[in-house]
């Protein structure tokens, strides 16, 4: 029989990224898309229409990317052929990362994900045929 000493949850604490952006210069964008593959990441104005503000927000962390009124005011200005990209990610946190690196929610910045991750975020960008709508980092307790 096993036994167990340690406090068990089912509670972890994460961090987000994520970029919401329109495609402004297809040509441009579409590199940054193929080289990240962020097909999946591809919002047409059709689907933008059928979101609601929760599809870019995240309670458990503070992020909001867009209100309940920048959505609808976003919606009214989209033209019916209009892409957005809204590329997100999150990863579990650590507790020793946490501490070793004497961080706590408020202190996460782009330097505490992976290169990978950084790379995606910074090349969402007007160089790259992106127009920046709304961005985030942070982290919380997810779960």
């Amino acid at each position: 029989m096993k036994i167990r000493n340690s406090f068990i949850t089912n509670s972890s604490s994460s961090s987000f990224i994520a970029v919401f952006a329109k495609i402004i210069d297809e040509d441009k964008a579409e590199k940054i898309i193929n080289q990240y593959n962020l097909k999946d990441y591809i919002l047409s104005s059709k689907e933008l229409r059928k979101s609601d503000a929760s599809k870019f927000s995240r309670e458990w962390c503070g992020a909001e990317l867009l209100s309940e009124e920048d959505l609808e005011d976003l919606k009214e200005e989209a033209k019916w052929n209009d892409l957005f990209v809204f590329w997100h990610d999150y990863e579990d946190l650590d507790d020793e990362y946490l501490h070793y690196n004497n961080l706590d929610y408020d202190d996460i910045d782009l330097s505490d994900f992976g290169h990978k991750k950084q790379q995606i975020f910074n090349d969402i960008d007007s160089d790259n045929g992106f127009e920046v709508i709304s961005s985030f980092i942070g982290a919380g307790y997810n779960g």
